[in-house]
């Protein structure tokens, strides 16, 4: 990175009165606010180009269906001239994904994935978990490497199904019993898929090739001593080590594989309660800490803080 060259952030408050914070982050994790952007409860947000799709939690009056919004981003940086908000025709819709010219988004709480405007497949079922997986829950969808399938995990039913563009199902791949499969990354050479299974905190490895998914090995994300309550959240591959922030044990376990099994490196203490989602800019840390308010920027072995109520996605530019 050269002098002077700095990234945006953009970070979403899940309140009625909260929106989209932007900042500067310059090489040294120092930040400077820009602006809010003022939307009810975003929930998860992807940039393409110079657009940035927001997922809204509820924002139909009398409905708790969820909505999409679409903002075009100014050359300084500001989100502009948003969209009508389009239903997601589910409740709490939680990740967005695009291919190609399509936009998909999962419903986690109706257990179903949309290909907006209007195509929507509802998942059926239930796993062994009385309490979390009384039904199914989408909580991911995404493109393959290879651009052939629409990757959707459902925490309810502990598997992965892999659609066609036009939400055809081609295959269903399962985690072990009551993980619950949460988000994906897919190896730098796309030969593998790990997968964060946020109920047992615990990360699996998938084999992947034209669609076919093998389970390798699935690792605890958390130490062999822990007692307490934590779910895995996010996961993010970096320096060629698969991260997933630990929401309990306020962590994020560092892994490696090495083309057969898993290994836990070590964890680096995510500086509050509950890191829903977090990302690199470089080698800088960026952790929503969700319960705790606040957004920590951790730079090797330095921390820095922005106070944000209820930080739940950070998007990186």
């Amino acid at each position: 990175m050269t002098h002077n060259q700095h990234f945006d952030l953009y970070i979403a408050s899940c309140r009625d009165d909260g929106g989209i914070y932007r900042y500067k982050l310059n090489e040294k994790g120092e930040t400077e606010f820009c602006g809010k952007t003022d939307c009810p409860e975003p929930m998860y947000m992807i940039r393409q180009k110079d657009k940035m799709y927001v997922l809204l939690r509820a924002p139909f009056e009398n409905s708790k269906e969820s909505g999409l919004l679409v903002y075009h981003i100014a050359e300084n940086g500001d989100l502009i001239n948003p969209s009508e908000t389009i239903p997601t025709k589910g409740e709490i819709a939680c990740h967005l994904t695009l291919w190609d010219d399509n936009i998909y988004a999962a419903n986690y709480i109706s257990g179903s994935v949309i290909k907006i405007p209007d195509k929507v497949v509802i998942h059926n079922g239930y796993g062994v978990n009385k309490e979390r997986q009384e039904g199914p829950h989408t909580h991911y969808v995404g493109v393959t490497p290879d651009n052939k399938y629409l990757c959707v995990t459902d925490l309810g039913l502990d598997s992965i199904f892999l659609y066609d563009k036009n939400l055809n199902c081609v295959s269903v791949s399962k985690v072990s019993e009551g993980h619950g499969a949460r988000h994906i990354v897919f190896s730098e050479d796309s030969g593998h898929m790990f997968v964060a299974n946020e109920l047992m905190s615990t990360l699996s490895v998938f084999s992947y090739e034209d669609g076919k998914l093998t389970l390798k090995d699935t690792k605890s994300c958390l130490p062999d001593n822990f007692n307490g309550e934590s779910t895995a959240s996010a996961i993010r591959l970096h320096n060629g080590d698969i991260f997933v922030s630990n929401r309990g044990h306020e962590s994020i376990a560092q892994m490696g594989f090495d083309g057969k099994a898993l290994s836990l490196k070590g964890f680096i203490p995510c500086g509050g309660k509950t890191p829903r989602d977090f990302d690199f800019a470089k080698d800088i840390i960026i952790s929503c800490n969700q319960d705790s308010d606040n957004v920590v920027l951790i730079n090797k072995d330095k921390q820095r803080e922005i106070q944000i109520p209820a930080p739940v996605c950070v998007c990186i530019k």
